[in-house]
């Protein structure tokens, strides 16, 4: 895959998502530890959202610094986490749509429970249903998107590998080719008597 983005390529993208992922992770440590008391988080639910930014931090810095030095095994570290990571947003969101779906909320009939206004219950009734659609077609994109997304983190880890791969084998098989002056200075060694070359007497080959 040259170019995963149409402009950017593989590791252009993981770099940007990496980095992208380092920041708002780190935002969501500060904000789960400051507003902790706020949102009146259990010490259980607290600790497991700290735990799991703090490993989303160290899985993104995993990628920028596998695409800085040139590292498929940390690149591959950050492919695992995000595949894992849409994984666990693909399964919400789908929950979530289909709660939307199915759910009887009674949204509309508590608002106007009281009310004889039908007009202003059907109103309510079809934009609530038009903003469910709405709503899930945004959230199919986005899971379709970090798919497509995951796919092209792990077409980077392959693309480096393979690369590396080749410029070992390109280094172990270096023809060294002598210079001219080298070749000549073999040639003028040979020693010709009568027209012929003269082979030294070897005692060794006898023996």
């Amino acid at each position: 895959m040259k170019n995963a983005c149409v402009f950017f390529s593989p590791r252009t993208v993981t770099l940007f998502l990496a980095l992208f992922g380092i920041t708002t992770h780190l935002a969501s440590v500060g904000t789960t530890a400051l507003l902790a008391s706020d949102l009146r988080l259990t010490y259980f639910t607290g600790l497991s959202l700290l735990s799991y930014s703090l490993l989303s931090i160290y899985a993104c810095y995993n990628g920028v610094a596998g695409v800085i030095q040139k590292s498929p095994r940390k690149i591959e570290i950050y492919s695992w986490y995000y595949c894992f990571d849409t994984l666990i947003q693909t399964l919400f969101s789908v929950g979530a749509v289909f709660f939307t779906f199915y759910a009887d909320l009674g949204l509309c009939q508590n608002i106007f429970e009281t009310s004889d206004d039908v007009l202003g219950s059907y109103a309510c009734d079809l934009t609530f249903n038009n903003s469910i659609w709405f709503l899930s077609a945004i959230i199919l994109a986005n899971v379709l998107t970090k798919v497509y997304l995951a796919f092209v983190i792990s077409s980077c880890a392959r693309d480096l590998s393979k690369q590396l791969d080749e410029e070992r084998f390109v280094g172990s098989n270096v023809i060294v080719v002598p210079s001219p002056a080298a070749l000549a200075a073999d040639e003028e060694k040979v020693i010709y008597v009568a027209g012929h070359e003269f082979v030294p007497y070897n005692d060794e080959k006898k023996n």
